[in-house]
């Protein structure tokens, strides 16, 4: 077999040791691949919640923004999905739940849907008790 000598680096080496040098082992690569789904999944949604907090009078900054928010919310909900069919429901509605924010957030800044929703479940649970 032919070796390959790279003068500039002053190494004799195969051409299959050469590209063997820079892959991870299939395990470790699995593992990093995990991580990197989880890591989207969690800081997708808080991410793009913080980039709603960014206020521009300038177009171009605006739709820079939301085409950053709007690739980081795909790729969130996207993972998210996909983590829902191998049953870490926990996991995955929180990636799903934060992209819903996210995007109430951007698109409708005056709508409040958590507070409404949250003293729709209160009123329904004070209701409850003080019929009993």
């Amino acid at each position: 077999m032919e070796t390959l000598e790279l003068r500039f680096l002053k190494l004799r080496m195969k051409p299959a040791e050469i590209i063997g040098a820079f892959t991870l082992e299939g395990m470790e690569s699995l593992a990093f691949l995990i991580v990197i789904i989880l890591m989207v999944i969690v800081l997708g949604g808080p991410v793009a919640i913080l980039l709603t907090l960014i206020k521009t009078k300038n177009i171009y900054l605006t739709l820079l923004r939301r085409l950053i928010q709007a690739v980081v919310i795909i790729l969130s909900v996207g993972a998210s999905v996909s983590l829902l069919s191998t049953n870490v429901y926990p996991l995955a509605i929180f990636g799903l739940a934060m992209a819903y924010i996210a995007l109430a957030r951007e698109y409708f800044p005056r709508r409040r849907f958590i507070s409404t929703f949250i003293k729709r479940i209160i009123g329904r649970g004070l209701s409850k008790d003080s019929s009993a």
